[in-house]
């Protein structure tokens, strides 16, 4: 069952109660967390006994499984009250309707404002509650003011196109996009183990396996985002949240860009942040997908030492750094690393790792990586050796106290000009997963009504067969003591008689 399938059955049973937390202070990255589970109760399998074999036939047929003899939250077994499934928590998953059946766009009064948690140029950040069906997200908002500015309309708008093609496990989704007149909205998912920079800062550097680990997962997902000919352009530890697992999420796709597979025509943008920019990029030569690669090199020498591979008093120093001083590696590193970090941070993008036509299939059989197994990797099917402290899906405590501590109320916008009120036009969206996890869940609660009719069915059916067996029994007791009448008048009758002669 994937991870959206979850996210809908969570939002429909809330049965997994969040454990309790530990002590405030972090534990230490480089160790291991141990993989505890917080699944509440289970529901006990219903009896079978006393008629209660279709209960079971009608449980495994409709549930599925060897495991349908035990029902889920909400179905009805015999033996206990019959509870009433509330349809409309389902329907509250799908898109909202309007008049005549119409999809209805999503307003920001949807959404019940919890918590700021980040902020950036063009607007803010907060974790927010769907009202309808208490899902949380993270709700990105956007001034257009701002953005029509500082022309960063297409950047904007490229943003919600790649975000509504890509679904993979090491990047963060997009649920929905909606605007009004002042601002653009997106729902994503609420991802709250904290950002990557927030626990590098903590712990100053991270060890080798757990840096392996890390690498492993961005690998897969810079080489998704390739496979479909998009370009990040802006890798760095601030755009890689930890999921509550410690799994890494991929996020922020402002500066995004797709490239033509068919041209040979380069990019020529300076976008990016400088620390983590290619050369390529800041000496405006024209860059491709093998830029995302040295910011990968960048982020793999940060996590191992705790310190960037070029460095300088400001903007043009760190140019120069990254254009023409010499790598200098820290003599801890193991070698396997170095190598890597060596071949990433290439100058000449064409004999770059990750540059050639296998791409990411080149990384991955870099011998740093020797010890990973990549199927598992692809399927989040190994145990991230650390795991951060989440307390329930509504902790923000790996969150920047700076913004936390802040109201969560939107700020004030302008409207801008009639002129540019097409520029944003079809920005909503709604994914598909959204649609397809609701009608699924729609055929499941069908399936579960049709489940308790039948089971309340016979429920009566045993029930009409007692009192059909209580009557008879209680008719046949009635002839009996009336037959005792008969048999005793009869006695009485005979023994009168012998002693009148």
């Amino acid at each position: 069952m994937d991870e959206a399938w979850d996210a809908v059955a969570g939002d429909l049973a809330r049965s997994k109660p969040a454990g309790p937390g530990p002590d405030d202070a972090p534990p230490r990255v480089p160790s291991p967390s141990p993989e505890g589970s917080s699944a509440g109760p289970q529901p006990s399998t219903p009896s079978t006994g006393g008629g209660g074999g279709l209960t079971k036939s009608l449980l495994s047929s409709t549930l599925g499984g060897e495991d349908a003899a035990t029902p889920s939250p909400g179905a009805a077994v015999p033996g206990s009250p019959l509870r009433r499934i509330d349809s409309t928590l389902l329907h509250n998953l799908a898109p909202t309707r309007g008049p005549g059946g119409s999809e209805r766009k999503l307003t920001p009064d949807d959404f019940e404002m919890l918590c700021l948690v980040g902020g950036g140029a063009f607007g803010k950040v907060f974790q927010v509650k769907k009202r309808t069906c208490g899902s949380v997200y993270a709700m990105k908002v956007m001034k257009k003011d701002v953005i029509i500015e500082r022309d960063q309309c297409d950047y904007m708008r490229a943003e919600r196109d790649i975000l509504t093609v890509i679904h993979h496990p090491y990047i963060v989704t997009l649920r929905y996009s909606f605007q009004t007149s002042q601002k653009l909205y997106l729902i994503l998912d609420f991802i709250n183990g904290g950002h990557l920079f927030f626990w590098l800062y903590r712990q100053g550097l991270f060890d080798t396996n757990l840096t392996r680990f890390y690498a492993s997962e961005i690998v897969c997902a810079i080489s998704h985002l390739h496979s479909l000919n998009i370009m990040h352009r802006d890798l760095k530890p601030e755009n890689i949240l930890l999921d509550s697992e410690g799994h890494v999420k991929l996020t922020d796709f402002g500066l995004a860009k797709r490239q033509d597979p068919s041209s040979e025509k380069r990019a020529n943008s300076l976008v990016g942040s400088i620390d983590y920019m290619a050369p390529e990029i800041l000496e405006a030569k024209g860059h491709d997908k093998a830029a995302d690669w040295w910011s990968v090199g960048v982020l793999i020498y940060e996590m191992l030492t705790g310190e960037l591979p070029f460095r300088g008093k400001n903007k043009p120093a760190i140019k120069k750094a990254i254009c023409s001083c010499k790598l200098k590696m820290p003599s801890f590193l193991p070698a396997d690393a170095m190598n890597l970090i060596k071949t990433f941070l290439t100058r000449d993008q064409g004999k770059r790792l990750g540059s050639g036509p296998d791409g990411g299939d080149n990384v991955r059989r870099h011998k740093f990586f020797s010890s990973v197994n990549w199927n598992k990797i692809e399927v989040r099917g190994v145990s991230p050796p650390f795991r951060p402290t989440v307390e329930g899906e509504m902790c923000v405590a790996n969150f920047d106290e700076q913004w936390t501590t802040k109201d969560a109320v939107d700020s004030l916008a302008g409207t801008p000009g009639s002129t540019d009120k097409d520029v944003f036009q079809g920005f909503s969206f709604t994914s598909p997963s959204i649609m397809l996890e609701a009608e699924a869940k729609a055929r499941v609660m069908e399936k579960r009504a049709e489940m308790e009719r039948m089971i309340r069915d016979e429920q009566e059916a045993l029930s009409e067969e007692d009192d059909t067996d209580d009557e008879a029994a209680a008719a046949e007791r009635e002839d009996a003591e009336e037959q005792d009448d008969d048999e005793g008048d009869i006695l009485a009758g005979g023994g009168g008689g012998g002693g009148g002669g």
